[in-house]
């Protein structure tokens, strides 16, 4: 063994179960920082040394925790973030707001990417909604007609 008079081989053979074993992942996914909201972050980073919170951090955080109640699950994904909303600050493409340096908002919000469609799939899409419009023409000519005929046989 390479590090045999820093570490045992019995206590390296326990480091490596306990980093296989699978709680330790779990532990390691659900410790990631950007899974907290970006104000929890934004006020963690504003506490002073003897851990006392500015009067007016926490009021933006309060502020924050509001809004983030009232607002639907759908639109706190949005890019305008909670805290930018309450800062009133706004948002510069590319920047995703108290995350963390290099974080971009492709990468943060996983939004799968949409591709344009092919000229043989807008081609084959158009082809499909003109039969349509013929049925649709087809079955309204029909209807009219039978409409017609009705009305002309109830008069007489």
């Amino acid at each position: 063994m390479k590090y045999a008079e820093i570490i045992s081989a019995e206590e390296w053979d326990n480091f490596v179960a306990k980093r296989r074993n699978e709680k330790f992942h779990l532990a390691e996914e659900k410790s990631d920082a950007t899974s907290l909201p970006e104000h929890v972050l934004w006020k963690a980073a504003r506490v002073g040394k003897d851990g006392a919170v500015v009067e007016a951090v926490q009021n933006v955080y309060d502020e924050c925790e509001t809004l983030s109640q009232t607002l639907p699950s759908t639109e706190v994904q949005d890019c305008r973030s909670v805290l930018s909303r309450v800062l009133n600050v706004p948002e510069y493409s590319g920047r995703v707001r108290g995350k963390g340096f290099g974080v971009t908002p492709s990468s943060f919000y996983k939004k799968p990417k949409t591709k344009n469609p092919t000229n043989k799939e807008v081609m084959e899409t158009l082809a499909e909604l003109k039969l349509l419009v013929v049925q649709i023409t087809c079955c309204t000519n029909k209807e009219l007609r039978l409409l017609r005929h009705h009305k002309s046989t109830s008069k007489e």
